[in-house]
């Protein structure tokens, strides 16, 4: 092998490493085109037509103004647990995961997540419903890797997600996969009445619709500094409110 040769080998070695490390901290979803443009809404048109019906009967069907919030919330949940089947998903990309649910009656979080906040945001915008990936500590985590051990050392590599609602100042985050609702306090996720550690990742920042969901998180990390009743939430949205708005729902 000449100089020339080995020279240009060793640098698209560092060329693919760093590649790999920028794209493992940055975690953008790993989409292929032909994924992308088959599942894109352009391309689901009948699907997507078909799933906003289906919301408009579902808005109909729901007597706001017997409600509170954290009935809404609560029955939204159940019913996302009642009707779908969790199955761990690969790929399925931003935009699509809400009509993949809808069609298959079943997904991950990330599907539950997204129906939830495309429901939320049609029963009232002053929600301003947004899916949020953010880490959450689970127990068979498995690192292939140095980076990757390294990710999820420092709760860096998001792999769960979840709604987060606007109600007055306060930001709610909401978890249909795994029936539990928080808030954000002083940058950090805390849940209420759980076991459940979920944590803000650095690069949550750049989630998948861009710059909307960039300042979006700004600002709730902002004013989580702000979030000085923090028991006054968990009584109005921990699980023995969750308790009180089921046993109201099922009346």
């Amino acid at each position: 092998m000449t100089k020339e040769s080995s020279h240009k080998k060793l640098k698209g070695f560092f060329i693919g490493v760093n590649l790999t490390i920028v794209m493992g901290l940055a975690t953008f979803p790993t989409i292929s085109a032909n994924i992308r443009e088959k599942s894109s809404y352009q391309n689901n048109v009948q699907l997507l037509d078909s799933y906003n019906k289906y919301l408009n009967d579902y808005a109909k069907d729901f007597d706001l103004k017997e409600l509170e919030d954290i009935d809404v919330f609560v029955k939204i949940m159940d019913e996302i647990k009642r009707e779908n089947t969790y199955k761990r998903m690969e790929d399925i990309p931003y935009g699509y995961e809400r009509l993949f649910l809808y069609e298959n009656h079943f997904g991950d979080c990330s599907n539950m997540a997204d129906d939830m906040t495309a429901k939320l945001n049609k029963l009232n915008s002053m929600y301003n419903a947004r899916n949020l990936d953010v880490k959450m500590e689970t127990a068979d985590e498995i690192s292939i890797n140095f980076f990757d051990q390294f990710l999820n050392d420092h709760n860096i590599k998001a792999n769960h997600s979840v709604t987060v609602v606007d109600i007055g100042e306060d930001s709610i985050v909401l978890d249909p996969t795994n029936q539990v609702i928080g808030t954000i306090k002083d940058g950090k996720i805390i849940l209420f009445d759980s076991d459940l550690k979920m944590h803000l990742t650095p690069f949550s920042s750049y989630m998948k619709n861009g710059i909307t969901d960039l300042v979006s998180i700004e600002k709730d990390i902002v004013k989580s500094y702000h979030n000085d009743h923090v028991k006054e939430l968990q009584e109005k949205y921990g699980k023995d409110a969750q308790e009180k708005a089921k046993q109201k729902i099922k009346k």
